[in-house]
C-alpha cells in the first residue's frame, strides 16, 4: 500500500485527513481496486478536495488544483457519467 508523502510540505497531514494523490489512483487502477466508476471518481475528487485544504485560496497550487478539477468534471460529465457529487471545498489554513 503507498501512502502520500510530500517531503516539501511536512505539515501536510497536520491538514488533509483523509490523502491520497493520482499515484495511488493510478495503482487502484491498474489493481482494478475500484469497484465503480463513482468510487474512482470520489478518488479523484479527494485530489481536489485535499488539494483546496492544504493550499492557500490565492496559492498557484490552489488555483491549478480548481482547473484540474473542472476539466475533470467536464470530461466526467462529457463522458455521460454523473458529476452531481462536485463539492466546493475552502482551505483549512486562516
Amino acid at each position: 500500500s503507498m501512502s502520500v508523502y510530500f517531503p516539501q510540505h511536512p505539515d501536510y497531514h497536520q491538514f488533509v485527513k483523509d490523502p491520497i494523490d493520482f499515484r495511488i489512483i493510478q495503482q487502484n487502477l491498474a489493481q482494478r481496486t475500484y469497484d465503480s466508476v463513482e468510487d474512482f471518481a470520489a478518488d479523484v475528487r479527494r485530489v481536489f478536495i485535499n488539494c483546496s485544504e492544504y493550499f492557500r485560496p490565492r496559492a498557484k497550487e490552489a488555483r491549478a488544483g480548481i482547473k484540474l478539477s473542472a476539466s475533470f468534471e467536464t470530461m466526467f460529465s462529457d463522458m455521460g457519467l454523473d458529476s452531481s457529487s462536485t463539492r466546493a471545498t475552502r482551505s483549512k489554513r486562516n
